[in-house]
């Protein structure tokens, strides 16, 4: 996490001058920087508005806390070990976590424009805290669907400082506590296509996983994620696996035109043509989403072509087959390209599916 820690660091010094290495000065420069915060966050929910370096305030407070706690249970010299400070930073943890100080910080700093490294740091403390031991059962009172709320909030903040690794963390940490919310999976492998990985291995594995785990919750139903986790199957050749989670896909959602259309493709894969033609007019009809249709409409049309090849012209059916070919594949590749064309989001790619498909009726037809 070292470059959104690296960015934080601007506001990271109003307190820290004179701090030194032992539990009771790291206390006291703790303890001035949640004074800091303290003064001003009554006036700063009246308002709405707070100064970054006071927002930031609590942060470097607990930063602080963080740092002396340990130290504070060093054994003196007899070998014992007297506490002196850890009570009071464990009352403050108590404090702010029922006082969702920590929340309220993270949103004036997100307010304060380009505050997102700060912001994160302060979200990720409010996801944390809750669940810390220290704070024991007074936690309780921020909900789990809260803390992911927070999680999720620090991972946009991540996100926008195109810190993907680290926002790849705070989304995994906001599914984890609420894993409903199909957003958090989202953004957790969005992040995670976007982050460097030495290894390209790993990478796919651990965008996989999370969209195996997404696919528990959320089943086919959002396309980005389930084409994600289909992904491998296709890519590695791994027919059977390929179909048995189609199947159980098909079976739970039977009106998800997005299945029909993996389905289309891996027929295409097992070389079984007409199959393959058939899930495509299935996911012609069922979706009303662009993204489908136009492959849906595309596939059908090069198949389209292909089965007009197969056609031995010198047969006495050749009429026939030549007719079915035009009306199962082409007319209908045309009918779903212009359901996608209907469609707000639609580009100019349809268009050029249109052409063609037009280009082989005008001239393969007449």
């Amino acid at each position: 996490m070292k470059k959104i820690y690296a960015l934080a660091l601007g506001l990271a010094t109003v307190f820290a001058a004179g701090a030194q290495n032992d539990a009771k000065s790291l206390y006291e420069s703790g303890k001035k920087a949640e004074d800091a915060f303290n003064k001003e966050i009554p006036s700063a929910l009246a308002t709405g508005q707070m100064s970054p370096e006071n927002a930031f305030a609590i942060v470097e407070a607990y930063n602080f806390y963080v740092k002396a706690l340990p130290l504070d249970s060093v054994p003196n010299e007899k070998g014992k070990v007297k506490p002196v400070v850890s009570k009071k930073i464990v009352t403050s943890f108590v404090n702010h976590t029922k006082n969702r100080s920590f929340e309220n910080a993270a949103i004036f700093l997100y307010q304060a424009g380009k505050q997102y490294p700060e912001a994160y740091h302060a979200f990720m403390i409010a996801g944390d805290l809750p669940r810390n031991p220290l704070v024991g059962k007074d936690g309780a009172v921020i909900t789990d669907s809260i803390r992911s709320n927070n999680y999720y909030n620090a991972g946009l903040c991540a996100y926008s400082a195109k810190a993907y690794k680290e926002s790849a963390e705070a989304f995994k940490k906001a599914r984890l506590a609420d894993p409903t919310n199909v957003d958090n999976f989202v953004y957790e492998i969005a992040s995670y296509q976007y982050a460097d990985f030495e290894d390209q291995a790993l990478k796919e594995s651990t965008i996989f996983e999370a969209a195996k785990e997404a696919y528990k919750y959320h089943g086919a139903k959002n396309i980005f994620i389930f084409n994600n986790y289909v992904n491998k199957f296709f890519n590695n050749d791994e027919i059977e696996a390929a179909n048995a989670i189609l199947s159980e896909a098909e079976k739970n959602e039977p009106e998800n035109g997005n299945v029909q259309l993996l389905f289309g493709l891996l027929k295409n894969k097992e070389q079984k043509y007409a199959e393959a033609a058939e899930r495509f007019r299935k996911a012609g009809d069922l979706s009303n989403v662009y993204g489908t249709l136009l492959d849906a409409s595309k596939q059908l049309n090069l198949l389209g072509k292909n089965a007009l090849n197969e056609i031995d012209f010198q047969a006495e059916n050749a009429a026939e087959l030549k007719a079915e070919v035009k009306k199962n594949y082409f007319e209908k590749a045309l009918e779903i390209a212009n359901k996608a064309k209907a469609l707000p989001d639609a580009n100019n790619q349809i268009n050029n599916i249109i052409d063609d498909i037009n280009y082989s009726l005008e001239n393969y037809f007449n």
